[in-house]
């Protein structure tokens, strides 16, 4: 590829989609699977250091450790049985007119020789190639649904409205009001607004909570039932009641924001909480 001039600073192409297209045409490739379905090309579970990884979550570049790829991960197989992921690097620099061959700097491959077969561990049968710095997501404090999460559910504290007014364009906060600002204290904690749950985020805590599909960003539903050992099981061990409410990322106005209740029977979003009202759940995300 790299003597056709294929890869590197002379490819036309700026996707992994569009890199794999022409790899087919030197490799021995029976199956392609797009970002949608990337395990139906690679095992869900490896083992990395003792740890069982979730390869369902390593969709892009970045979860190999190339933040400045952005580029969708493509799942192969090959003829041989091996199965991989890989990533491409469109700012690759190997060049057909230099006889120092820099192919590995182009993409990042994740790949398993035994396929879908047992031990699925780095280092024996699952290896990796060219630029993978790190598989990322790995170290989720807590993952819900397909979101992962840097801490487990907490009560955030409280800070002023001087404090607010001085970091609210740090941190994403429109505006500021109250002092005693438990919501602000939440978003301080995790750095910026975007770090909150999203709408999406929460309707996912709620399916799961309820092993259910039916919650979407607005939805109001009832007829479930909430156990003490599913809320545990997602980390809303301290102080848990009928009533649970999460924080969301979302403001109303400068003393209101997005929260969804997760009730005995069911889950709602409620658009006109107090940022000054205590006992509610914060999460920050990865």
């Amino acid at each position: 590829m790299n003597v056709q001039g294929s890869l590197g600073k002379y490819a036309k192409y700026n996707t992994t989609e569009g890199f794999v297209e022409e790899l087919q045409k030197h490799f021995k490739i029976t199956n392609i699977c797009d970002n949608e379905s990337l395990m139906k090309c690679f095992e869900k579970t490896i083992t990395i250091n003792d740890q069982d990884v979730d390869m369902s979550r390593i969709t892009k570049a970045s979860h190999l450790g190339q933040e400045e790829w952005e580029t969708n991960i493509v799942g192969l197989q090959f003829a041989n049985g091996v199965t991989g992921l890989i990533a491409y690097n469109p700012k690759c620099k190997s060049d057909p007119n230099d006889n120092r061959i820099n192919g590995s700097d182009c993409f990042a491959l994740v790949y398993d020789t035994s396929g879908f077969s047992d031990p699925n561990e780095m280092n024996k049968d699952v290896n990796q190639f060219g630029e993978v710095n790190a598989i990322a997501n790995n170290d989720c404090v807590l993952e819900i649904g397909k979101t992962c999460y840097a801490t487990q559910p907490f009560f955030p504290t409280p800070i002023t409205k001087a404090e607010c007014e001085a970091n609210k364009d740090e941190w994403g906060i429109k505006e500021c009001y109250y002092d005693n600002d438990y919501w602000a204290g939440l978003v301080k904690r995790c750095g910026h607004v975007d770090k909150l749950p999203s709408m999406a985020d929460l309707a996912e805590i709620a399916n799961v909570a309820f092993e259910t599909d039916v919650f979407g960003e607005n939805t109001y539903e009832t007829g479930f039932e909430l156990k003490s050992t599913t809320i545990a099981k997602l980390g809303f061990t301290s102080n848990w009641r009928s009533y649970i409410y999460i924080w969301a990322g979302k403001e109303t106005d400068k003393a209101h924001v997005y929260t969804r209740y997760l009730m005995s029977n069911g889950s709602q979003t409620n658009n006109y909480i107090q940022r000054s009202n205590d006992g509610i759940f914060g999460l920050c995300k990865k």
